[in-house]
């Protein structure tokens, strides 16, 4: 290798030695600056742990339902000769929807009314006879029994040409749409699908109790329920039910349900539901965000003589943006609400504001 090649290398290793210099100083630096792991002393805030009276309730998470989500389906069979609902219309209860080809049923259907009048009217006639003894029990009866099978004849054929009608049971919206002009339905016992309708005039929403709440809850409780869509607004629902079987987990599925004012709420949302048993108790509250791991199996730190320490804790109900602490601290712990995922069990630390 030339003298002027070896220079060169000479020159690049030193300026790559002073590159790598720097950027260690500078990491250290950083580090130390923003309470990184080589500092000393890692800087956290704290809080209280505080006894205070409290309602006793539950916040949960659960999903809006309809009040009633119905799958019309055909009791006719036929071709549509008509449609008058489109998906996502707003239906009445009872409104058409549907028309099938009832031409061959209104016939069968007035062929029923006038056979009806002519058998009620020999009826009456026979039963002005037979009063007389004008005429036999048994021609009496033959008149009865005619009248009677008119009356199921009209009752049937009505029916069918009624059925060519398709009206809604109940008031909502058209989710899903299955027909169109022309398509044939088919009747009992295989029914073609016509439509999904949601009533969302009211929501149900299903969540899982604590059983130790569950057995304080009344029909008729009133809860508190926020949504992500409207932030800064609460819904205020009742408790439709309490079912009477827990699962694996002891809760018990709570039903609530919600009015839909103006329609702002749909289907399908996540909702947090406050449920309040109307009991208040003394309870020592921390705040939310000062736990490590889930609710199960919580932990916090604390602060005790400028160190932390990893605590095991109970939690019970939530309040807001606290929680209560069963078992695991004592009133006026100083617990860590900041910087608490950067510390180990017993490192030094510093309270900031």
């Amino acid at each position: 290798m030339s003298k002027r090649k070896l220079m060169l290398l000479a020159v690049f290793i030193l300026l790559s030695g002073f590159i790598v210099a720097i950027l260690l100083y500078n990491l250290s630096k950083t580090e130390d600056q923003s309470g990184g792991w080589k500092s000393d002393k890692h800087y956290v805030s704290v809080t209280k742990a505080t006894r205070e009276i409290v309602s006793d309730e539950a916040s949960l998470t659960g999903t809006t339902n309809p009040y009633s989500d119905i799958n019309l389906i055909s009791e006719t069979s036929g071709k549509v000769t008509a449609i008058y609902f489109n998906t996502g219309d707003f239906v009445s209860k009872g409104q058409l929807l549907a028309q099938v080809d009832d031409e061959l049923r209104l016939a069968a259907y007035e062929n029923a009314k006038v056979l009806h009048e002519k058998m009620l009217n020999d009826f009456e006639r026979a039963e002005n006879l037979f009063k007389t003894n004008s005429i036999t029990e048994s021609q009496f009866e033959a008149a009865k029994t005619g009248l009677s099978q008119a009356e199921t004849n009209l009752k049937v054929t009505r029916r069918q040409y009624q059925d060519t009608k398709i009206t809604t049971p109940v008031s909502g919206f058209v989710t899903v749409k299955n027909i169109d002009v022309g398509f044939t339905l088919q009747g009992p016992p295989a029914p073609s699908f016509i439509a999904n309708i949601a009533d969302i005039s009211r929501l149900k929403i299903k969540v899982p109790v604590p059983e130790k709440l569950a057995f304080k809850l009344k029909k008729g409780a009133k809860a508190e329920i926020e949504t992500d869509v409207y932030p800064n607004q609460k819904f205020t629902g009742t408790l439709l039910s309490v079912s009477v079987k827990g699962d694996e987990a002891h809760t018990y599925p709570v039903e609530i349900v919600v009015q839909n004012n103006n329609y702002l709420l749909k289907a399908g949302m996540f909702a947090r539901v406050r449920l309040y048993s109307g009991e208040e108790k003394e309870a020592l509250l921390i705040p939310r965000k000062a736990l490590l791991e889930s609710k199960k199996e919580s932990a916090v730190y604390i602060v005790r003589d400028g160190k932390a320490y990893f605590t095991r804790i109970i939690t019970g109900i939530e309040s807001g943006t606290e929680i209560e602490v069963i078992s695991g601290l004592n009133s006026g712990d100083l617990v860590v609400t900041s910087g608490q995922n950067l510390l180990a069990d017993g490192i030094l630390v510093e309270i900031v504001d």
